[in-house]
């Protein structure tokens, strides 16, 4: 309303504001004549309203010149009003226009030749290349007389001799009219007519990413669109010409079905080698660990062993001599690791403990004197006692109370204290 006031107020005013605005907008206005404003044919759009005949006012001298710009100014605002809609508020009034296979199968039924489902040209190519099919591009006409034709070939889609052979080389995609893949679509393949039916293939150039490279083998006429017969000729026609395409793509598919195959292989071989190389390492740093702890337990009872011996060494003090005033006993002993079995002698009192005897063993090497056992050679001792003695159990008793005097030879085994290990027997 605010437009239509300025108009009947002021044409001079309404030019001079619509000019700027369009200036300030970045918008071309046609040039002013006495032609009236042509659209382009691309964009097709409603004739303008003729304004009211108040509406077309002129003043005294030169009322024509006049009257003629404010007709082409105001027809001009109605088409830029129409695209300012179209182009910003028609997105809002719904959703996204359905799908041509949603609309086709709708009204012709499921059973056609492959459709195949992208938002783009371009994924539609790369799909295509990786099934080693060919795209049939069919960019339908939003033309009202063109129905016929439309519908005549949704027609032949839905032929079952067509389906039988178009399903293993070929698969079709066709965007919603007036969508933007539709208008990408068209540039891209530079349609000059409509409804627009090719076969492309999309493949790779000078490292571009894959389906980006368009190329067209076959451009149907589509004045009459094709028969089920007719397509099937075409589309022969298009294998024996560029069927070597897709025994490339074929190859090349294998090929990287082969190597994707060979790298899973090596990359599942190579984490089970690693993962060896880990239960190995760890195994041998367990290894290594519980050797040190057992060198290092080691080194401790060795230490602790001699400490103790030493000790035991200077409690025996010196060997007794005979004549001393008291009776002695000289002993003789083997046992395990001495070299070559190799016998000790020492001469003790009588009035000494056994426990004597095990330290002066212990001195001289005894392997473990816990539970070790001494046994006198023969079997017995004086009065034809048997004699058998265990550490610690028999420690406190003296020679002479276990019946040892004289010369005797004593057999000695070390080990753990035996079950049963009491001493005198």
């Amino acid at each position: 309303m605010a437009v239509l006031t300025l108009l009947a107020t002021s044409p001079h005013a309404c030019a001079g504001s619509v000019v700027g605005g369009a200036r300030r907008l970045g918008i071309q206005l046609p040039r002013l004549g006495s032609s009236t404003l042509q659209t382009p044919p691309s964009l097709p759009c409603a004739p303008a309203p003729q304004p009211p005949p108040s509406l077309l006012l002129s003043r005294r001298g030169g009322g024509g010149k006049k009257e003629g710009l404010t007709s082409i100014i105001f027809s001009g605002l109605g088409s830029f009003l129409k695209r300012v809609v179209s182009t910003f508020l028609a997105p809002l009034a719904g959703s996204s226009p359905p799908s041509f296979t949603s609309t086709f199968e709708k009204e012709f039924g499921a059973a056609h030749v492959p459709f195949l489902e992208a938002p783009s040209l371009p994924l539609a190519l790369a799909q295509a290349r990786a099934s080693c099919r060919f795209l049939i591009v069919y960019l339908p006409s939003s033309s009202p007389r063109d129905e016929k034709r439309h519908k005549a070939f949704c027609r032949t889609l839905t032929a079952p001799s067509l389906h039988r052979f178009a399903a293993a080389a070929f698969v079709l995609w066709a965007p919603p009219p007036a969508s933007a893949p539709y208008r990408t679509a068209g540039k891209e393949l530079k349609a000059r007519h409509f409804p627009y039916l090719a076969v492309v293939h999309g493949g790779k150039k000078g490292g571009r990413e894959e389906g980006r490279v368009v190329s067209v083998k076959s451009l149907h006429h589509f004045r009459p669109p094709p028969t089920p017969e007719q397509a099937i000729m075409w589309l022969n026609r298009t294998m024996e010409i560029h069927g070597h395409i897709l025994d490339a793509d074929k190859t090349e598919r294998d090929f990287v079905l082969r190597e994707r195959k060979l790298q899973l292989e090596q990359k599942q071989e190579y984490s089970k080698a690693l993962q060896s190389d880990r239960k190995r390492e760890a195994k041998e740093r367990a290894e290594a660990a519980a050797a040190a702890a057992a060198a290092a337990a080691a080194q401790r009872k060795k230490e602790k062993d001699e400490a103790r011996r030493a000790r035991k060494k200077a409690a025996l003090g010196a060997e007794p001599k005979e004549g001393a005033g008291k009776s002695v006993c000289r002993i003789a002993v083997r046992m395990p690791g001495l070299n070559g079995q190799k016998k000790l002698h020492r001469a003790f009192r009588s009035d000494e403990s056994l426990e004597q005897v095990f330290d002066w063993m212990d001195v001289e090497g005894l392997e473990e004197l816990e539970g070790a056992k001494m046994v006198l050679a023969g079997g017995r001792g004086k009065g034809g006692k048997g004699l058998a003695f265990t550490y610690p159990q028999d420690c406190k008793m003296s020679l002479a109370d276990a019946g040892i005097g004289g010369q005797v030879l004593l057999l000695v085994e070390s080990g753990p204290t035996r079950e049963g290990g009491t001493g005198k027997k």
